[in-house]
């Protein structure tokens, strides 16, 4: 019987994370993608969906936006003095900007709207309230 994925699994596949309008937005590539199951290397909702599968296995999921990243969270946008960003840095709605967090992690910012001094981020995943194509192809599972 072939081993399932479980928590602490090593698995090795690849994958494809796509809109729902078919926009690519991550893929393993050639090369394998390898994680421990638990681990934080893969969003924990694509961990779930993954779950079960054996080697050989492929599946395409369509993961609904609380499946996928979740609804968008009005507390996670943000007024931001236009002084933070660098002069001579162009601004648009639609740019992605990494900030540092007071933590010193990295996250990551979308600009929805300029208001006069201010800019408006969203610091909300860029795929949060979407819905989202998960296309996996599980290489090699081995026991925790």
């Amino acid at each position: 019987m072939s081993q399932r994925i479980e928590m602490g699994c090593r698995v090795s596949l690849r994958y494809r994370l796509l809109r729902n309008d078919g926009y690519l937005v991550d893929e393993s590539g050639d090369e394998p993608f390898d994680l421990t199951v638990g681990d934080g290397a893969l969003h924990p909702n694509l961990e779930r969906a993954i779950e079960g599968l054996v080697a050989g296995e492929r599946v395409r999921l369509l993961l609904g936006p609380e499946e996928a990243f979740g609804l968008s969270d009005p507390a996670n946008i943000y007024r931001v003095p236009r002084s933070d960003f660098p002069a001579d840095q162009p601004l648009a709605p639609g740019y992605i900007f990494e900030f540092a967090a007071p933590n010193g992690m990295e996250l990551l910012g979308q600009v929805v709207e300029l208001v006069e001094d201010e800019v408006v981020v969203d610091f909300n995943h860029p795929l949060a309230g979407q819905p989202a194509v998960f296309e996996v192809e599980v290489l090699t599972v081995s026991a925790p």
